[in-house]
C-alpha cells in the first residue's frame, strides 16, 4: 500500500487535472522529497522515499512511456 500511495501521488503530480496543471518530473520529485504546502516527506516510509530518490529517473522514464502508450491507443477493442 505504501508503494502504491507514492506511485499514485507521483502520477497525480505529473498529470493534468481540472484543478491544476501537470508538473514536470523534477518538480514532482521536489514536492515528494522536500514537501510543499500539501505534501511532506514524512508522509512516506523513509526507506521507500530513499528508494524513490535513488530511482527517480526510472520513474520519469516509465511515466513518459505510459503516457505515450495511452496517447497512441486508438480506442478500438
Amino acid at each position: 500500500g505504501r508503494i502504491v500511495m507514492l506511485a499514485d501521488h507521483y502520477a497525480a503530480l505529473r498529470s493534468c487535472r481540472a484543478y491544476k496543471v501537470a508538473f514536470d518530473h523534477n518538480r514532482a520529485v521536489e514536492i515528494i522529497t522536500e514537501g510543499d504546502e500539501q505534501t511532506q516527506p514524512e508522509f512516506y516510509d523513509p526507506e521507500l522515499l530513499q528508494a524513490f530518490k535513488n530511482t527517480s529517473s526510472l520513474w520519469a522514464e516509465i511515466f513518459d512511456q505510459m503516457q505515450e502508450n495511452a496517447c497512441n491507443k486508438t480506442g478500438s477493442t
